[in-house]
This record gives C-alpha cells, sequence and structure tokens, in this order.
C-alpha cells in the first residue's frame, strides 16, 4: 500500500466513524433518558454554537488529510483528534435540551450522572453558578447554571434525593 493509498483509507475511516457518531450519540441520548426517569427541575440551555463550529471543523480536519500530505502518524493522530472532537461536540448538543433534574439522576455536560454516584457537593469560589459534583469514580465534574437560585434548587433537591451526600 503507497502512501496515497493509505491517506485514501485514512479519511475514508475517518469519515466513517464521524458518520457512525452522528447515528449512534442521537441514540445513546434516548437510552440515556429512559435511565434518567421523569424530568423534576429543567435547567435553562446553554448556547451550542461552539459545539457547531467543532463539528465543523472536525469534519473540515478529515479532509485535510486528502489535501496535505501530513505523513501517515499525523494523518492518525488529525483523524482521532477531529472524531474526538466530533464526538464531544455531538454529545453535548444532543444532550443540551434535556438538561435537567431527573427523577434518578442529573443531566448535563453532555452525560447523565446517578445520585448513587455522587459523593458530595461543593460551591464553586470563583463563580456562585458553578456546581462542582464529586463521583465515585474519584473525579468531579462542573455544573455550570444560568443563575445561583438555579444552582442552589438543583442541590437542595440533590441533597433531598441522595442524603449520603454532603
Amino acid at each position: 500500500m503507497n502512501f496515497n493509498d493509505f491517506r485514501v483509507v485514512s479519511v475514508i475511516f475517518g469519515a466513517a466513524v464521524y458518520l457512525f457518531l452522528l447515528v449512534f450519540v442521537p441514540l445513546k441520548t434516548n437510552f440515556v433518558l429512559k435511565k434518567a426517569g421523569e424530568i423534576v427541575i429543567p435547567i435553562k440551555k446553554k448556547k451550542i454554537f461552539l459545539q457547531i463550529l467543532i463539528m465543523i471543523f472536525s469534519a473540515l480536519l478529515i479532509f485535510l488529510i486528502w489535501l496535505r500530505d501530513l505523513g501517515i502518524f499525523t494523518d492518525i493522530v488529525v483523524c482521532l483528534v477531529a472524531d474526538l472532537g466530533c464526538a464531544m461536540s455531538l454529545n453535548e448538543i444532543s444532550m443540551n435540551r434535556f438538561c435537567g433534574l431527573y427523577k434518578n439522576g442529573l443531566v448535563g455536560n453532555g452525560h447523565f450522572l446517578a445520585y448513587e454516584q455522587i459523593l458530595s457537593l461543593q460551591d464553586f469560589e470563583l463563580d456562585s453558578r458553578v456546581l462542582i459534583v464529586s463521583t465515585e469514580k474519584k473525579s468531579a465534574e462542573q455544573f455550570i447554571f444560568s443563575s445561583e437560585e438555579e444552582k442552589k434548587s438543583v442541590q437542595k433537591e440533590i441533597l433531598k434525593r441522595n442524603p449520603r451526600v454532603s
């Protein structure tokens, strides 16, 4: 296989993964929403302009390989970066309209966090609209709300639904 053939395969593979993500992520969103249950407190939606731009530029990155001779390893890295950007942005775009506190957990930042996974809630000192949620996976998720009141109502509801949270 010569270098030109490899570039064609890279573009086709990168584009196939991109298209797979376009189909798979919305299906995953439906699965997550079924797991989340009924909505308790809806959260104001974020603007998704940046995520749409990332989606567009991810597609352009894949086709950059077709136009430029970047080298075999660079082609692979560019495809992986483009597909990763697509996955992250598409996840946020598809979950954005469903952000909120649900019967079984919290939906925001492009994913679902079940109450059982939440260990503690902390306020962010620099911004009163940010809630830091520590999870069982030893990670911390930041949820940004449109107002401090919205954050406090969600925080209060999480504490009510999961008393072990500190």
